[in-house]
Formats: C-alpha cells, structure tokens, sequence
C-alpha cells in the first residue's frame, strides 16, 4: 500500500509525515514514521504546538480514497 507522506516531522526533523487512520474511531491522522507524533491534519502537522498528546496506538495506513475524501491531496 502507497503511504502519502506530507513532508518532514516538525519535531524530529528524521522522519516524513504519513496519512494513517484509527482503526476504532476510523478518524484520520498524520504521523510521522520516524518518533511517531501524531496530528490532526498535515496542516496541524506543521506546527509544533498542535502535536496530540493522547497519541492513538495500533493506527493503519490510510487508503487512498480516504486521504482523497479528507481532502489532503492537492
């Protein structure tokens, strides 16, 4: 499965941002690969201060359609 990467980790600065989902709440996510912070949006992603702190464990890739319906691909 492709991932869809939204640049580098604001906070590691190592790894590159992906799309995954809550496999519970089916909520999408971007996380970085590398330290595994986690925000809401790749536009949250950007900013250090808008890092979630209850991280959600066990996430999947995001598909697709479903990066598409969220409307993160340009």
């Amino acid at each position: 499965m492709k991932d869809y990467s939204f640049g580098e980790c604001p906070i590691c600065r190592q790894g590159k941002l992906i799309a995954v989902k809550d496999p519970v709440t089916l909520q999408l996510l971007v996380m970085c690969d590398d330290c595994e912070s986690q925000w809401r949006s790749p536009a949250e992603a950007q900013s250090f201060e808008n890092v979630l702190l209850d991280e959600v464990c066990g996430v999947e890739m995001a598909t697709f359609e479903e990066v598409e319906a969220a409307g993160w691909i340009r």
